[in-house]
């Protein structure tokens, strides 16, 4: 009953911040000179943007640019919602899937400055579940070989996606299958502890430390942080981040009051080539779910994200609020996969190249700029989301740039490629 009341306490104090949020910091914006940008050439992004949606490739979209204290260029395009010709705003709401895992992996480092864990503590020292974990080998016929792990998966592992776990809707191994078929993230009742109980009967696809692989450890990360700090994953997330932030439209779920100024999602259909409907707003996001999925369950705002973002660019803090230490920052911005960056233990589909990018804690980094294609600085990192929203920043130039969108999947259109080299072009 004691636990009960704590979360539902816990819950209480989220929905109260909610609806007590109109009183927020406005964004500093200034004149894009004054940020390092070219007016003239900023244009060039206005075209490019306008044509995708006189073209009807996507509804509408939001493009920005800041430095550390100013916002140079902050532009909507298009539609949050195409039938009921509602314009896109800066206040529009947005899925923001996987740009959710950063929110989750800069919580879990909040912990970590704290002295709660090391990285190379074991999953298992603190949920317990995961001591017997076992990984496949082999297929023989309809039976799946099975093996002992050489070690638990570690702290640093889960937050670099090497820690053996995988998703289940990217491929189609003998394990993915088995995490479709367990609905791993789908069971509307499972709550992050239900959640690694299940997780850990599973096999782990590779043996820990030996593979880069796309994966629910995020998700794991979010139990982890229950654990550590007592406190609901929401209820953490609220209090040492959205709120010293000022994050007031960020969370798991959009609240009645604000569901006119969220973005309606949308797909090509393939049969009519035209925009439809892949979650309305009375959806998946209108109602706080059960399990909060620090991998892909945040819905948030350009203007919110750009708080997130410069107080990264500002080394963990923004306006007098210190989130994270600045070598803290340094730490997860640093490539920690260098042993895989070898050309064959990265998977081939999960958005991190070896032969161009690394993986941190919690992000991409870019490790060649011209194996990536197109222009940038080492050092920049990066995530974006299944919607294709997408943010990244430099520190050598000192930019954080950000799309806010509502395109599903996020390989539909090059408009992260794109925005990539818009942007730079742009600056002096």
């Amino acid at each position: 009953m004691k636990t009960y009341l704590k979360y539902f306490l816990a819950l209480t104090a989220f929905a109260i911040f909610w609806v007590n949020s109109a009183a927020v910091t406005t964004l500093d914006k200034a004149a894009p000179e004054q940020t390092g940008l070219d007016s003239e050439r900023l244009a060039l992004i206005d075209v490019k943007f306008q044509r995708y949606i006189d073209e009807g490739k996507t509804a509408g979209l939001i493009g920005a640019i800041a430095n550390k204290e100013h916002v140079g260029y902050l532009k909507p395009f298009g539609y949050q919602d195409i039938e009921n010709r509602v314009p896109m705003t800066e206040e529009t709401i947005f899925r923001i899937y996987s740009m959710s895992k950063p929110i989750t992996a800069v919580a879990l480092m909040i912990l970590y400055e704290e002295g709660r864990f090391h990285l190379q503590d074991p999953i298992s020292k603190y949920l317990p579940e995961f001591s017997n974990l076992k990984v496949f080998k082999a297929q023989d016929g309809e039976k799946m070989v099975l093996e002992d792990v050489d070690h638990v998966p570690t702290i640093k592992e889960l937050m670099t996606h090497t820690a053996g776990f995988t998703y289940g809707f990217f491929g189609d191994t003998p394990v993915d299958k088995l995490y479709r078929q367990a609905g791993i993230l789908q069971t509307p009742d499972r709550n992050l502890k239900d959640f690694t109980h299940k997780l850990a009967t599973l096999p782990l696809l590779y043996q820990p430390g030996s593979r880069w692989a796309y994966s629910v450890s995020v998700d794991v990360q979010g139990r982890l942080i229950e654990v550590s700090s007592g406190q609901s994953f929401e209820a953490f997330l609220q209090e040492r981040i959205f709120t010293p932030l000022q994050m007031v439209d960020t969370g798991f779920y959009v609240p009645a009051e604000k569901m006119d100024r969220f973005a309606v999602a949308y797909y090509p259909d393939p049969k009519t080539h035209k925009l439809a409907v892949y979650d309305p707003q009375i959806g998946l996001f209108s109602k706080a779910p059960t399990l909060a999925s620090g991998g892909g369950g945040l819905v948030s705002t350009t203007q919110d994200y750009i708080r997130f973002g410069q107080m990264l660019l500002n080394h963990g803090s923004l306006n007098g609020q210190r989130i994270l230490g600045r070598k803290t920052v340094e730490l997860m911005t640093s490539n920690h996969i260098t042993h895989l960056n070898d050309g064959v233990n990265v998977a081939a589909n999960s958005g991190v190249s070896s032969s161009a990018f690394g993986f941190g804690l919690g992000f991409g980094i870019d490790l060649n700029v011209a194996n990536t294609g197109s222009p940038g600085s080492v050092g920049s990192y990066f995530w974006g989301g299944m919607a294709s929203t997408i943010f990244w920043i430099d520190p050598k130039e000192d930019i954080l740039a950000l799309v806010m969108t509502q395109l599903v999947p996020s390989n539909t259109l090059p408009l992260r490629e794109d925005f990539k080299v818009l942007t730079y072009q742009a600056l002096h």
